[in-house]
């Protein structure tokens, strides 16, 4: 756990950590917004052509 007291306390290094950890939180955000717009749009599709028929 020495390690891990001394990561903590140099700073550079918890700024790098900090900076990956919400680059990442704000990927996955747009990959899930994306992915929600796209089953949507899916789902809109579907109801359209439920009412055609």
């Amino acid at each position: 756990m020495k390690w891990l007291e001394e990561l903590l306390l140099d700073e550079e290094i918890m700024a790098q950590l900090i900076r990956t950890i919400g680059v990442s939180i704000i990927v996955i955000g747009y990959i899930c917004l994306f992915v929600g717009e796209a089953s949507e749009l899916n789902i809109l599709q579907k109801m359209k052509e439920l009412r055609v028929r």
